[in-house]
């Protein structure tokens, strides 16, 4: 798991953003106009918080169901 801010953050949400990646204990990895799926395959992460000014979403990779479709995890 790890910490990423929503695709257009202020400089207040980045530094909240590391804050809160710091006292969880998880990294914080920076967008850079990246699609979390992106960033979720090139780090081989399945979860990934992504803070907001207004909220913060838990995001998850797509896994395969039995039928071989994708389809999202369930939170």
């Amino acid at each position: 798991m790890f910490v990423t801010t929503v695709g257009r953050a202020d400089k207040e949400t980045m530094i909240l953003a590391k804050r809160l990646a710091e006292e969880l204990q998880i990294p914080f990895i920076a967008r850079r106009k990246r699609s979390v799926r992106d960033i979720q395959a090139e780090h081989n992460e399945d979860d990934c918080l992504v803070f907001g000014k207004k909220r913060m979403e838990l995001f998850r990779y797509l896994v395969l169901s039995p039928s071989g479709r994708q389809r999202k995890k369930r939170t």
